[in-house]
């Protein structure tokens, strides 16, 4: 697929990355791929990957898609909304969550977040330009001072502005626009 061609490459390189590719078009599978594997080089204990949502409904329908493939290759993962707690004593490599349980882990368990390597941000346009995409804002800059060092990645299928949207975000970034490449058949 054109998204994983053009950005995999990148996420092993360790470059910030905004992604902006139609929607079904396999950019969870083009980020999830080389972060996998980046952290299965790094077999320490701990969070590694924190994926953020704007709903609940994508949260659980990303970890029911992602459990097994991850399972497979002895990567953990599992899920904190509101309808859904965490438990801090348990590890495990790859958190999905809402901005709001974000926010409530980062006040209640910060030293949860101290080996993060990864933010994954999905489907960034319902977030920005809202008050939930500024409390976003703020959370990333609390992150920044516990866990230091992570490498950004921003999913959207409609940015208007890529570029002026990421500044929000992340400093230091590359922006990969794939569009859409479906072969058309004509009779």
């Amino acid at each position: 697929m054109p998204v994983q061609i053009e950005v995999i490459p990148k996420i092993l390189n360790g470059n910030n990355l905004v992604i902006c590719s139609p929607t079904a078009s396999g950019k969870t599978e083009a980020v999830m791929a080389p972060i996998c594997e980046k952290i299965q080089l790094c077999r320490s204990r701990g969070l590694k990957v924190l994926y953020i949502t704007p709903t609940k409904a994508l949260a659980n329908d990303l970890r029911g898609r992602l459990t097994q493939p991850l399972a497979d290759m002895c990567v953990t993962i599992d899920i904190k909304t509101g309808d859904r707690p965490f438990d801090c004593r348990k590890s495990v490599d790859i958190l999905v969550t809402t901005p709001e349980s974000f926010d409530s882990l980062l006040c209640r368990h910060p030293e949860i977040f101290s080996s993060l390597r990864f933010v994954v941000l999905d489907e960034l346009h319902l977030l920005d330009g809202t008050y939930r995409g500024d409390q976003l804002r703020l959370l990333l800059k609390r992150l920044d001072q516990i866990a230091g060092k992570m490498q950004t990645i921003i999913l959207s299928a409609t940015l208007a502005d890529p570029k002026e949207v990421a500044k929000r975000y992340v400093d230091d970034f590359e922006i990969s626009i794939v569009k859409d490449q479906k072969e058309i058949e004509y009779e």
